[in-house]
């Protein structure tokens, strides 16, 4: 089933994020305002998509789903929801739509070891191969203790501040990392952020 998801959500990232989105929004609004709330959000969508950086094909596609983040995000705003709240329904629809591809992968990391931090390591080093290439820019420090490293360019962050919502890099994000951590049995120890105004993002996971 994770397999699947995650090859659905390559092949039609909109229809499988305004999905996860109804079933988020049913929870909060009633329905006639859902289907306004999605309708608003396809049509600022389509006409922002084409202001998407150039970049790799994997990337590509987050960075599609990043761009429906922020067409959703607008439209909850003009409709009385606070930056919290916003972000928080954001949070909750971006983790539906990767827990699936995150759990798959977690899987396939079992092929590499039973060790949680050297599965850790091979998945984030795939990561930054297939999914987080330029213009990320990733620094990797060597560590007894666990996988360590530090990125210190975000394309979604750059993305989001480009759009006018730097607020919602976190949720739409940075919150994904730790929920990925969880899956992988590791935990995520991270002291700052880009998102935060720092430097740079770091990444230090940890046998729990």
């Amino acid at each position: 089933m994770n397999a699947l998801q995650a090859l659905w959500l390559a092949l039609s990232p909109r229809f499988v994020f305004f999905q996860k989105a109804r079933v988020v929004l049913h929870a909060k609004m009633p329905a006639d305002a859902v289907n306004a709330a999605i309708n608003s959000a396809q049509v600022l969508y389509a006409q922002t998509r084409g202001g998407l950086p150039a970049v790799a094909p994997v990337l590509r596609l987050v960075m599609h789903i990043m761009a429906l983040d922020v067409a959703l995000y607008k439209v909850l705003l003009s409709r009385g929801w606070s930056p919290q709240q916003a972000g928080e329904c954001i949070a909750q629809i971006n983790w539906a739509l990767f827990e699936g591809p995150t759990r798959f992968g977690h899987s396939l990391s079992r092929l590499r070891s039973a060790d949680s931090l050297r599965r850790s390591q091979f998945l984030v080093d795939w990561m930054f191969k297939l999914a987080f290439t330029k213009p990320f820019v990733r620094q990797v420090h060597a560590s007894a203790e666990g996988v360590s490293f530090d990125v210190t360019r975000c394309a979604f962050a750059e993305y989001f501040v480009a759009q006018g919502v730097p607020e919602l890099t976190p949720h739409a994000a940075c919150q994904l990392d730790y929920r990925m951590s969880e899956i992988w049995g590791v935990s995520l120890h991270r002291s700052q952020t880009i998102a935060q105004g720092q430097s740079l993002c770091d990444f230090r996971y940890r046998r729990r």
